[in-house]
């Protein structure tokens, strides 16, 4: 059954003897053709097939699309099987669905994790500062608003040898360090008014003259 739908799901993969069936009813008039005009139809011919194929696979994908995902969760063996018949949006194509296979080929050289962003609304995700930023610099985003994704990356955690990172936990660790850093900057501001009033100093000076190094 895997195997079957593997088939349908590698439709860019398309062998010289199934272009030569598409075009055998024209061979007649492929054999008078120059070469140049030859490639032409061969090459529209196979896009044809690609666009066929795909739209095939979208198809299959929008019925059963969530029982596969449903099975990277429950079949251990097959999971990585699975996972690649899988789709997700991007933020390269927020209206298209795009597989891990592909995430991959359009890595950064010097990337080694795939980044994915979940949440309820895809529109929202597209405009996290998090998912702008990276997305700018060149880094594809998977945008997952289906809630089962994020159990899906909790199993697979790693895909092809390229660990799936949550961008939702980067954005919960930075705005810890944020909020501790603002604390600590609480913390340093009522030190130095409980400094001025002991010392019962009246100077007006810029606040930069109290700074760690001065009062050490």
């Amino acid at each position: 059954m895997l195997d079957m739908i593997g088939e349908i799901a590698n439709y860019d993969e398309i062998t010289d003897d199934e272009l030569e069936g598409e075009l055998e009813e024209d061979s007649e008039e492929l054999a008078l053709m120059e070469e140049e005009e030859l490639a032409k139809k061969k090459e529209a011919a196979k896009e044809k097939m690609l666009k066929e194929r795909k739209q095939r696979y979208e198809n299959f994908y929008s019925e059963y699309g969530k029982t596969i995902k449903l099975g990277i969760l429950e079949d251990k063996t097959n999971r990585n099987k699975l996972a690649s018949l899988s789709r997700w949006h991007t933020t390269r194509d927020p209206n298209g669905l795009i597989s891990l296979d592909d995430y991959i080929k359009k890595m950064k050289s010097i990337q080694d994790q795939i980044y994915f962003f979940s949440g309820e609304d895809k529109a929202v995700l597209e405009k996290s500062p998090l998912v702008v930023g990276l997305a700018r610099k060149g880094y594809e985003v998977l945008l997952c608003d289906d809630p089962i994704d994020e159990y899906v990356f909790n199993v697979l955690k790693e895909y092809e040898g390229k660990v799936l990172t949550f961008l939702d936990r980067i954005l919960s660790t930075l705005e810890k360090v944020i909020s501790r850093c603002q604390k600590m900057e609480k913390g340093k501001e009522k030190f130095r008014n409980s400094w001025l009033k002991n010392t019962n100093l009246t100077l007006n000076l810029p606040k930069k003259f109290y700074s760690k190094k001065s009062t050490t």
